[in-house]
This record gives structure tokens, C-alpha cells and sequence, in this order.
């Protein structure tokens, strides 16, 4: 019996001991707890929310309090504004991972809040396809490995690579600074974007390395429609432009040979014909002949200038032969699109600019950038292509050789 009593004593000496004590008072004027209100779990980049830190108790003397993250690089957060009994922030996604969100009490009483959140990339697979696909956020990218704006498949694809990247500045940016992460399976290639400004290419490959076909992703705002008298709808900004602000060398954008779908680089200045840097050092130029001037060695080598055969007058980059040419690498509107068109889906190389050279130098020159600017019209008395120019002191349209790298303007199929 005394056992039994002994231990009785015990448990309730340990009951005792284990006995919680109370919350200690709040000390007065201080904050006591802060509550986050408005705070997502999960969003994609470039998202934005505002959020609240609500603090207790209400008669608190400062209910200021000082919002962090623990990865700016997935996350940040800024004060707006203090009201009442609480402050606004704005939260951002800024990259795929996980931070986590703080609210801190600025009264010195040592109160926070917390909580994570994860930044997730906004998947986006193009419905339609094309040589040219638009990015105009940050996040993951698909498209079906097809021939332009065909259905035909390019091939047997075994992998996919970004080719190069372009600022369209002096400077060339790192590899992987516009795309990365790129890679093929089932028929889709998938890619990374990240938020900055600038043109990429993706090239297929087959099991040898030979390339099987490549498009070019356009890193921009999305481009405005402009309409013009004839009721034509025209881009804001030329084909691979980061800009449609006049004067802006933004606005220059990227060049083409006549009839391929592979743009090159522009230049970064209105006045001097000095290319953009990219990240890679660009092949020599290839004279044309049969072997060279051909669409399979055109779409094999993406990067590679085919200049005008020295023994041809028609200045064709396509090698037909000194009587014949080829109008069918681009088509006028009534034709079918080309799977060659540089254009994106919804959007082809135009018949002519009549409706820019109507309206006059002055609209000329707010509408485009100087230079010249393909048309997919065959010139009626020559081998040559038509094409429109924009000087400081003239516009018109002329025909060259189609050798020549002139600026595209889309045109709204």
C-alpha cells in the first residue's frame, strides 16, 4: 500500500512539474502578433499581389513593420503604405523557386510573421505553328517540331539547341541570358524564356548533329496592330524588333535574305552599318552554286550567308541558273502562306507598302525605322524582288537581287 501511495506522490509531482505556464501578458503599446493577409502559396512568374501585414493589438503605439525575402531572386516584396492597423506590400515573382515572406515588427518587440511561397514558370504551348513564335513573358515554352506553318514534321529529331541569342546591341549576351533548358521529346521542343528583351533561335537536330529545321523565338512586347488606309493591318514594330519607339535602335530589328526563314543579325544604329553582337562568332559567307544555293543547304545551315554566284546576273542567293528564278519561297497574299514566311502564325511577308509610300515621307519615317524592307512580291521585269525604301529624305519602292538582307514588317493574314 505504501508503494501504491509512493507513487501516486510521484505522478503527481511530475503532473506538477509539467504544468504549462501562462502566456506572459502583452507588454502595453507594443505589437503582439502580426497576421499576413493576401499571401498566395504559389504563382508564376512575373505575377505581382498585394499584401497586408494586419498587426494586433489595435492600439499598439507603432504598428510599423519592415517586409523581407529570404531569396530575392524568386521573390520580392516593397512597402507601399501603412493605414490603420496594418501595411501594404507588393509581392513579386521573379524566378521559379521558393522564398520565404517576413513581416517584422519595427517597436522593437520582436514579432514576425512568416510565410513561403513558391514562383513557378507559366507553361504556354503555341497552338499554331510557325518559324517565328512570340515570347512576351518569362516562363516555359512548347512548340511541335514542324515545318514552318505546315503540319509536315521537320524529321527524326534527336535533340534541340538554341543556336544563338541577340540583345540587338553592342553587347552579346551570355549564353542562356534569353533562352535555356531547351529540349525535345515526342515531337515538342520546350524551352526557358527569361524576362529580357531580344531573339533567339532553336535549332532540331537529327542523330548526326545535321540540323533539321530551326525557328526563331521573338523576346518582345506584343506587337500592335497598325491599321492603314486600304484597310491593311500591319505590325507596330519590324520582325524581330525589341522596340516600337521612334528612334530607338530597338526598333531596327533583324534582316533576311529573300524566300529563307532564318533571320541574321541587325545593326545597333541607324547610321552605321555595324552588326549586334550575339554569342557565337558567325560562319563566313558561301558563294552560291548548286550545292550551296539550295533550300536544304539554306535550312542545314541557319547561320550561313549565301551570297550571289560572281558568274549570275540575277543576284539570287538560290541557285536556278542565270535564265529562271524561284517565286515560290515566299507567297503573295493570294497564295497560301510559305512554310519559308519568317512571319509568325497569323502574320506574313507583305505583297507591297503602296499604302506607306500614299501616306508620305513623314508617316514613313514615324512608322519605320530607315533601311529596306522586303516584300514577298516578285518584280514583274526582272529576276530581282520589290522592295520598299526608307531614307531620310525619300520613300519608294524598288527591285533588287534577293541575295540582299533587307527588314520584314508583318502584315496580318
Amino acid at each position: 500500500m505504501k508503494r501504491i501511495l509512493l507513487m501516486l506522490t510521484l505522478a503527481l509531482v511530475a503532473l506538477a512539474g509539467c504544468k504549462k505556464e501562462p502566456a506572459p501578458e502583452p507588454i502595453a503599446g507594443k505589437v503582439s502578433q502580426i497576421k499576413l493577409v493576401g499571401m498566395p502559396t504559389e504563382f508564376t512568374v512575373g505575377r505581382s499581389f498585394t499584401i497586408s501585414a494586419v498587426i494586433t493589438p489595435d492600439d499598439a503605439t507603432d504598428k510599423s513593420v519592415t517586409f523581407s525575402s529570404s531569396n530575392p531572386e524568386v521573390a520580392t516584396v516593397e512597402y507601399i503604405e501603412s493605414e490603420y492597423n496594418y501595411s501594404l506590400a507588393l509581392l513579386k515573382a521573379v524566378g521559379p523557386g521558393k522564398a520565404t515572406i517576413t513581416a517584422t515588427a519595427n517597436d522593437g518587440s520582436g514579432v514576425k510573421a512568416e510565410a513561403e511561397v513558391t514562383v513557378i514558370l507559366k507553361k504556354t504551348t503555341f497552338a499554331s505553328p510557325a518559324n517565328c513564335y512570340i515570347v512576351t513573358n518569362a516562363g516555359e515554352y512548347i512548340f511541335k517540331t514542324l515545318k514552318g506553318n505546315s503540319s509536315e514534321s521537320v524529321g527524326n529529331v534527336a535533340s534541340a539547341e538554341v543556336l544563338w541569342e541577340t540583345f540587338g546591341t553592342h553587347k552579346a549576351p551570355e549564353v542562356g541570358d534569353l533562352v535555356k533548358e531547351v529540349s525535345y521529346n515526342n515531337g515538342e521542343i520546350t524551352f526557358k524564356a527569361t524576362d529580357r528583351k531580344g531573339n533567339a533561335v532553336i535549332a532540331a537536330k537529327d542523330a548526326s548533329g545535321k540540323i533539321l529545321w530551326s525557328w526563331h523565338i521573338w523576346m518582345t512586347d506584343q506587337p500592335v496592330e497598325k491599321v492603314y488606309p486600304s484597310n491593311a493591318t500591319m505590325m507596330d514594330r519590324n520582325l524581330g524588333a525589341i522596340s516600337a519607339s521612334s528612334g530607338d535602335v530597338g526598333t531596327i530589328g533583324l534582316k533576311y535574305q529573300w524566300g529563307r526563314k532564318d533571320p541574321f543579325l541587325g545593326e545597333v544604329s541607324h547610321n552605321f552599318n555595324v552588326k549586334a553582337k550575339s554569342t557565337i562568332t558567325w560562319p563566313p559567307s558561301e558563294q552560291s552554286s548548286a550545292t550551296t544555293g539550295t533550300i536544304l543547304y539554306a535550312t542545314e545551315h541557319p547561320t550561313t550567308f549565301i551570297d550571289s554566284s560572281a558568274e549570275l546576273t540575277n543576284l539570287d542567293w538560290y541557285y536556278t541558273g542565270n535564265e529562271t528564278t524561284d517565286n515560290t519561297r515566299w507567297t503573295t497574299s493570294d497564295k497560301a502562306k510559305s512554310i519559308y514566311d519568317p512571319c509568325p502564325a497569323g502574320w506574313r511577308v507583305p505583297d507591297d507598302y503602296k499604302d506607306v509610300v500614299m501616306a508620305g515621307l513623314t508617316e514613313a519615317l514615324a512608322l519605320y525605322p530607315l533601311g529596306n524592307y522586303w516584300t514577298a512580291s516578285p518584280d514583274t521585269d526582272s529576276y530581282y524582288a520589290s522592295y520598299l525604301q526608307v531614307s531620310s529624305h525619300i520613300v519608294s519602292t524598288n527591285a533588287y537581287g534577293r541575295y540582299s538582307r533587307y527588314k520584314i514588317r508583318c502584315i496580318k493574314e
